[in-house]
């Protein structure tokens, strides 16, 4: 799937390099290119590292263009370490959000359920807990399993902003 990354420009994102106080630890990385992105969802978490490491040909994967992604307590505990099971530094937050499948990557030989259940243009909300697979939602691109992700009916017309927040406890 990295032939796909060439043709984007930029995946820029909110990025912590030590937990602490979010006005102090946070910063926006502007030009991180898809190719960071994805070197970022490795850094940030375990799970992550071993899905966006092992994407092969035969393991399906998707490309999410994040739309909305909230803020709200438990993301502030997870840049402050406080959080059960927050990422290690660097790490980009978010648990929460809306997005845009824009590529799904995978055997195209095998019609796998997973892979098939997704398609490009589908809204997609992180499923709890897999939102940690993500690598953080606070940013433009990152890549999933599809198992991570539950597709927004579009008949329900949702927007990406109400879409974002049906998985906040």
């Amino acid at each position: 799937y990295r032939a796909a990354f060439s043709t984007l420009e930029a995946a820029p994102a909110l990025v912590y390099s030590e937990h602490g106080d979010p006005e102090k630890v946070l910063t926006f990385v502007e030009d991180a290119g898809a190719g960071n992105a994805i070197a970022g969802d490795r850094r940030s978490s375990s799970s992550a590292s071993a899905s966006t490491s092992s994407s092969s040909s035969s393991s399906p994967s998707v490309l999410v263009r994040w739309l909305a992604s909230p803020v709200n307590w438990s993301d502030v505990n997870v840049v402050e370490g406080t959080y059960p099971g927050a990422p290690s530094p660097p790490a980009t937050p978010g648990n929460e959000g809306a997005g845009v499948v824009e590529k799904v990557f995978g055997n195209e030989t095998e019609n796998s359920s997973s892979s098939s259940l997704l398609s490009p243009g589908d809204l997609v909300v992180p499923l709890v807990p897999a939102a940690g697979s993500l690598g953080g939602s606070w940013r433009r691109f990152s890549v999933a399993s599809p198992a991570a992700l539950h597709r927004i009916d579009p008949g329900l017309g949702l927007s990406a902003e109400q879409a974002a927040t049906l998985c906040i406890k």
